[in-house]
């Protein structure tokens, strides 16, 4: 899935979705968050190690991509049910 496809997917159902545009190699999916008031959202799904490598790629070091990563998904999000979500895996 693009981040595109996915815009297009929130924009046909009348949704918003928030999107990391340099890190769509990242993108693994998403969820479908449906809450019994009515208010669905559709949430992106990023693969963490995923995303840490993209930064690499695009001239970070492993550290400043983590700092990035913490910096950016911490503290910048309220608790609401539309920021992306991380996924975690160990290998």
């Amino acid at each position: 899935m693009t981040h595109a496809e996915l815009q297009d997917l929130a924009q046909d159902h009348g949704l918003e979705v928030i999107i990391f545009p340099n890190l769509e190699p990242a993108l693994v999916g998403y969820i479908w968050d449906k809450a019994l008031d009515g208010s669905d959202t559709i949430r992106a799904v990023y693969d963490h190690d995923k995303i840490l490598d993209c930064l690499v790629q695009q001239g970070m070091s492993d550290e400043e991509a983590n700092e990035w990563f913490t910096q950016q998904t911490g503290n910048r999000f309220e608790a609401t049910r539309k920021h992306p979500i991380f996924i975690y895996t160990h290998q």
